[in-house]
């Protein structure tokens, strides 16, 4: 009967068994202790007046008026705006960015012939290409994705190169030597390999995407909570203002906080995942 074990099980190397981790209730009571503060500290600035009313709402009215518009269907539409082009965003820099970045690692050729243009091409704010798309695009989702790709597709793409550039050379040999074939080579040394980079480049991109979304939105028009918290500014209203200020804060926390569950979910078998559990 042929056994269905890996290549490695079968030379007798053993793999890493999932750790067993500790509930993060005190981690979980320290950060809601240090959020109570800063809202404390929030209030104490405008109630003493150190910042200036004109400019600065209270957070007990913030909190209120976030409160009523999440029983509104306008407010989940914009988030829905916001959220729809982050993910069209995020999915085509990965799309693109991690393919291409494996390959221009795995070639030296392509790695020397490329250096060049992609550090010059990654030191461009995506800000200061706002003015262009929004000229050619127009205040739309089209545009809002351009902008996305445009800043997340570089740190995806370095991560990807990087990963796939400092595969072990140890490693390839003792493929080499086991004569594995294409896909148990992919499977079992370069996905491993890239795996923890790409995450690691994916969070990063995660909180980029989200943050130029929130920018064409807010100067470009484009629908989303950025323009709801121009148009919030632009009337004057305060507490409504600060209420998708915290709607994106709060989003883009629920979002690395998603990235960061996800990444301990499928590779915890990575040293840098693998961390003791607090006492």
């Amino acid at each position: 009967m042929t056994s269905r074990a890996s290549p490695f099980a079968r030379a007798g190397l053993a793999l890493p068994q999932k750790p067993r981790r500790a509930g993060g209730l005190r981690g979980l009571i320290e950060q809601a202790g240090v959020a109570l503060a800063c809202l404390l500290a929030w209030h104490l600035l405008v109630a003493w007046q150190w910042v200036p009313s004109s400019g600065v709402s209270a957070p007990g009215p913030a909190l209120a008026r976030w409160g009523e518009l999440l029983l509104t269907s306008a407010y989940w539409q914009v988030l829905g705006h916001t959220l729809g082009g982050w993910f069209i965003g995020m999915a085509i820099s990965v799309l693109v960015a991690v393919p291409l970045g494996v390959a221009i690692g795995l070639s030296r050729f392509l790695s020397d012939s490329t250096r060049f243009t992609i550090d010059f091409l990654r030191t461009v704010p995506p800000v200061a290409l706002l003015p262009v798309v929004l000229l050619l695009l127009g205040p739309t989702l089209t545009m809002k994705v351009t902008l996305i790709v445009v800043g997340t597709l570089w740190p995806m793409l370095i991560q990807s190169i990087y990963a796939a550039s400092q595969i072990d050379p140890v490693l390839r040999d003792a493929a080499q030597s086991f004569r594995l074939s294409r896909s148990h080579r992919i499977r079992f040394l370069l996905l491993p390999s890239v795996a923890p980079f790409v995450a690691t480049g994916l969070r990063i991109a995660a909180t980029v995407s989200l943050l130029l979304s929130v920018t064409g939105e807010y100067i470009g028009g484009a629908p989303g909570l950025g323009a709801a918290l121009g148009s919030a500014e632009l009337a004057g209203n305060l507490p409504e203002m600060y209420a998708y200020i915290l709607t994106a804060a709060t989003l883009g926390v629920a979002i690395n906080i998603g990235f960061i569950v996800l990444q301990r979910q499928l590779l915890w078998w990575h040293p840098s995942v693998r961390i003791a559990p607090r006492g």
